[in-house]
């Protein structure tokens, strides 16, 4: 049996256990058991005192969205499971000579992502000018 050092990071903290096992796949397995079922058991850290601020909620008193936020980093990780699946059509239409709805999809994904991350860059670029005047 092998100790192995695995570290578990989140965007803002880490946290290294010792794991025993056969492998460094088996490690990894426990690592992943771990961090999914008992995830009180990791001491966490912050990597700094504080990192930058990737999203904003703002809600009303139960709870409902109001305003959100978020950065490109942010954003791409909310369209990427829509883009990754829209990729995959594509991928398996394309055996079979159907692409049109496969890529009308794949579009549809792409256009979305865009346009949040043209919005936030048009929000940017309005903030630096009102602050250069």
């Amino acid at each position: 049996m092998n100790t192995y050092s695995v570290d578990f990071r989140t965007e803002s903290h880490a946290a290294t256990e010792q794991i025993r096992a056969k492998t460094a796949h088996a490690a990894l397995a426990k690592a992943r058991r771990a961090a999914s079922n008992d995830l009180d058991s990791l001491w966490f850290q912050p990597y700094s005192e504080s990192g930058p601020v990737s999203e904003i909620i703002v809600c009303d008193k139960v709870g409902r969205e109001l305003a959100v936020w978020r950065d490109e980093d942010a954003q791409l990780r909310l369209y990427a499971s829509g883009l990754l699946e829209a990729a995959r059509a594509v991928l398996a239409r394309w055996e079979h000579g159907d692409l049109a709805e496969a890529v009308r999809l794949l579009a549809a994904a792409v256009a979305k992502a865009e346009g949040a991350a043209q919005a936030r860059s048009a929000r940017h670029k309005a903030a630096t000018n009102s602050r250069a005047s």
